[in-house]
């Protein structure tokens, strides 16, 4: 969320806010609470990670040289990585190890935080 200010009575005073996701202004006062504010966020990250707008293609010649695309999907990213691990019989605490969080990190999303249990 990006925050919007304005100047009222000679100060800069927190009057919205602006989605990242969706450029949606939604309403900031500080007698309003944060708890819509929160609600945006996940309902609206789920609309980009299901809609077609998170897609990202990726254009390429197969074999026969015809231009071909790829989409990347992150629910089939998902589900083959798990496959990957099983297949290589890897240690289920890999997601663990540190190397593991800059490998997210770097190839996926800048702002992954390795989760504790």
């Amino acid at each position: 969320m990006e925050v919007v200010k304005e100047l009222m009575d000679g100060k800069l005073v927190r009057v919205g806010a602006i989605c990242n996701f969706c450029k949606t202004r939604l309403s900031a006062s500080s007698n309003g609470g944060t708890g819509h504010l929160r609600r945006h966020i996940l309902s609206c990250k789920k609309k980009a990670v299901g809609g077609s707008s998170s897609s990202q293609f990726h254009l390429h010649f197969d074999s026969a040289g015809n231009v071909q695309h790829f989409v990347y999907k992150p629910m089939v990213a998902r589900t083959e990585l798990v496959r990957l691990i099983a297949r290589l019989d890897l240690p289920l605490n890999i997601g663990e190890q540190p190397a593991w969080g800059d490998y997210i990190r770097t190839s996926f999303c800048p702002d992954y935080i390795q989760v504790s249990r």
